[in-house]
């Protein structure tokens, strides 16, 4: 007896076609919702589907699916997602040496998700680009404003990320410096904010706005800072 021949993806589909259609029709379920919510033959019982075979046919056709975890979530509501990242206690050389805390927030273009062209990527990578800009530069020098620094950083971020962000906020904090060379009483900083997110079902798209008081636990530009 040869052995037995694995069964091809349209064979599968065509053999859960009838049940997905009536799932479809009368649940709105999709095939891959049935895969991330782990629908048993007992579920797919409770929702209609009699007949034994055409629950087996639906189950081996939603088992050679994806996995689960990599699928965007399909709601019947409108979704958005933003993501947040914070350098904290970074020693800048820039402006004679700055303790700095960097809070970006961005928003992801409507139906990202895992492995699209358009989806999730390492936020590492905007992470580097922020320290690269707390740095002095050519283009940057030391001595310039961090209203200069935050626009240039957001302009940048936006540049290299306009197929996956539609909206991002950077917000720089600087330590208070207290010197006989420097005068600077008080936390502050910049916050730069610019959306292109004109989808009106999605949430505003806010400053960042982290506390300033108490911002700093110790002055990260000394060369043995004590955290308090």
């Amino acid at each position: 007896m040869g052995s037995a021949q694995p069964v091809s993806k349209s064979s599968l589909e065509f053999a859960a076609e009838v049940p997905l259609a009536f799932l479809r029709q009368h649940h709105q379920l999709e095939p891959v919702e049935v895969r991330r919510l782990g629908l048993s033959s007992q579920d797919l019982l409770d929702l209609g589907v009699t007949n034994v075979k055409d629950r087996l046919a639906v189950l081996r056709f939603v088992r050679q699916l994806p996995p689960a975890s990599v699928l965007p979530v399909q709601t019947p509501w409108p979704q958005h997602q933003d993501f947040t990242f914070v350098v904290s206690h970074f020693n800048s050389t820039r402006q004679w040496g700055k303790c700095l805390n960097i809070i970006v927030r961005y928003r992801y273009t409507p139906g990202s998700h895992v492995n699209g062209s358009a989806g999730y990527f390492d936020y590492r990578e905007l992470r580097n680009l922020a320290l690269q800009f707390a740095e002095p530069s050519p283009d940057i020098p030391m001595p310039t404003q961090w209203e200069v620094v935050n626009l240039a950083f957001v302009h940048e971020a936006l540049t290299k990320y306009s197929d996956k962000v539609v909206a991002i906020s950077s917000q720089i904090m600087v330590r208070h410096e207290m010197n006989p060379e420097i005068q600077e009483p008080g936390n502050h900083g910049s916050t730069v904010t610019v959306s292109f997110d004109n989808t009106t079902d999605n949430p505003p798209f806010n400053p960042v706005d982290e506390p300033w008081i108490n911002a700093f636990s110790y002055d990260c530009t000394l060369p043995h800072p004590v955290p308090k």
